[in-house]
């Protein structure tokens, strides 16, 4: 799942509430977090606070749960900055957007995570975010990267069904398909993917792990059931650009975990009130 950063009134990270969140996720036996992603709002975090989350979270975690370390940069230099902070501490997989605003031919992003692959042993999951990056990867590029040993994976944020589609064929036993858009999750599972990076799962962590577990138990229609009662509420909380609905989700919930840094502002009345709407139904 793909953690929110709190903040305190005065916006600075709320470390306090940060242990609490994933002590919650222990709880509540999520498989896995990932820091420093989008939905941590990883680019308006300094370096130190940068420090400070993957420290507080990794202390907490322990040996409790897993981590997953975000990169974000679309230079070599700004990732393998990234990549640094993540020295000496428990995370064996790193997952690195692909180069956004400069963008990059094919061969450009081949060279490019082949290059990033080679600068650490640890795991790296590509993360493909079209709509956010206008980049996404050409399929014959993805399949010569899933070829590099430590290449492992690839978090596909689209809910778009022929792109999903062709993602999928590039699977393999070492090369995994992640969900990065919880509204597409039935399609991805269809496909045969090995799970989902979620940001619902910040509030419904419980219910997304029953979804694929009871997909994967061989019980399809009662796993998209289960998926169909939570649909017009992870549709409400995206009306927004992410993490604007989730972290209002998690203010109702009595989650307290502040508010969003600017560029990011809370949720319309309207937006409101459909996911409000949303979760009572």
């Amino acid at each position: 799942m793909a953690l929110v950063t709190p903040f305190c009134s005065d916006m600075s990270v709320d470390v306090n509430k940060l242990k609490e969140l994933v002590r919650y996720h222990i709880e509540k036996k999520t498989d896995k977090i990932l820091i420093l992603g989008t939905t941590s709002e990883s680019p308006t975090l300094s370096e130190d606070e940068k420090r400070l989350v993957i420290n507080t979270v990794c202390n907490e975690a322990k040996d409790k749960i897993k981590i997953i370390g975000g990169v974000s940069g679309n230079s070599l230099t700004l990732v393998s900055k990234e990549i640094s902070l993540y020295d000496g501490y428990d995370i064996d997989e790193l997952l690195v957007i692909t180069p956004y605003y400069n963008k990059s031919s094919k061969e450009g992003i081949y060279n490019y995570f082949k290059t990033i692959s080679a600068m650490t042993d640890k795991k790296i999951i590509i993360y493909d975010v079209p709509a956010r990056t206008n980049n996404p990867i050409d399929l014959e590029v993805l399949k010569r990267l899933s070829l590099i040993p430590n290449i492992i994976g690839i978090k596909e944020a689209t809910s778009d069904y022929l792109r999903i589609l062709k993602v999928s064929e590039c699977r393999s036993d070492n090369f995994k398909i992640y969900c990065g858009d919880d509204i597409a999750l039935p399609i991805f599972m269809i496909l045969g993917c090995d799970g989902v990076i979620s940001v619902m799962s910040n509030v419904i962590s419980d219910i997304i792990s029953k979804i694929l577990s009871t997909y994967d138990n061989g019980e399809a229609l009662e796993s998209i059931s289960l998926f169909m009662k939570y649909k017009d509420l992870i549709n409400s909380v995206f009306l927004d650009v992410n993490p604007i609905g989730i972290k209002y989700l998690m203010d109702v919930k009595g989650m307290s975990v502040g508010k969003l840094r600017l560029p990011l502002t809370w949720p319309t009345e309207i937006h409101q009130g459909e996911i409000l709407k949303s979760l009572r139904s």
